[in-house]
């Protein structure tokens, strides 16, 4: 009866240390690292500031947007430190260009010191007109055969005026 008790003892501690491993999250609460942007939506190669938040102060961090990496310091005011607090967390800003082919793009911050990491999606949109040819010609409503026609009766009515002209020329001559 022992031994079942023990097994059974062992079996629910294993369950239960399995279970606590899974949902195992930062500690302390709040230190996980974010990264913002000032525009998720961009034109074709448009300016736009990202900032990441969780970076140690004075630690390098890295953007890294469709293979181009820029570097910011991590910086703070007078007291502030990873964690979000009344003090304010330490941050890193940088300005980014843009892709100039338009879709979808993941923008990924890393602190180089500290190892934080955060990412987040940014479009890039089409540039305004689709990106078609311009329609070239006229657009009028009147088709160019039956101009072509009009200067046709125009051109045979003189044609006619001036044979008429040059038999009375003749005759009165």
């Amino acid at each position: 009866m022992k031994r079942i008790g023990l097994i059974l003892g062992a079996v629910v501690a294993a369950v239960s240390m399995a279970a606590g491993a899974s949902s195992v999250s930062a500690y302390p609460p709040g230190t996980e690292a974010t990264v913002t942007v000032s525009d998720s939506t961009l034109a074709p190669g448009a300016s736009f500031t990202a900032t990441f938040t969780g970076c140690q102060l004075g630690e390098t961090v890295n953007f890294t947007l469709d293979g181009t990496t820029v570097q910011a310091a991590c910086n703070g005011a007078a007291g502030a430190r990873r964690l979000p607090s009344a003090t304010g967390a330490a941050t890193a800003t940088a300005t980014l260009t843009a892709p100039t082919a338009p879709g979808t793009y993941e923008l990924v911050a890393v602190g180089l010191t500290s190892g934080a990491d955060a990412s987040t999606t940014i479009v890039v949109a089409a540039a305004a007109g689709g990106g078609q040819i311009p329609e070239t010609g006229s657009d009028s409503s009147i088709p160019a055969a039956q101009i072509a026609g009009g200067l046709v009766v125009v051109g045979a009515g003189l044609a006619g005026v001036a044979g008429i002209r040059r038999r009375k020329a003749t005759a009165a001559a």
